[in-house]
């Protein structure tokens, strides 16, 4: 089990490290649309 576990946490934090910059991405480029916008 913790074998097991010692495997699962490091591929679940780089998908929420993927997801957060992902998320980071998005809300860059909609400041940046809002900016053209205006």
């Amino acid at each position: 089990m913790r074998a097991r576990a010692k495997e699962f946490i490091p591929l679940v934090s780089s998908i929420f490290w993927v997801n957060w910059v992902n998320w980071l991405n998005w809300l860059v480029a909609i400041c940046f649309v809002m900016i053209a916008t205006i």
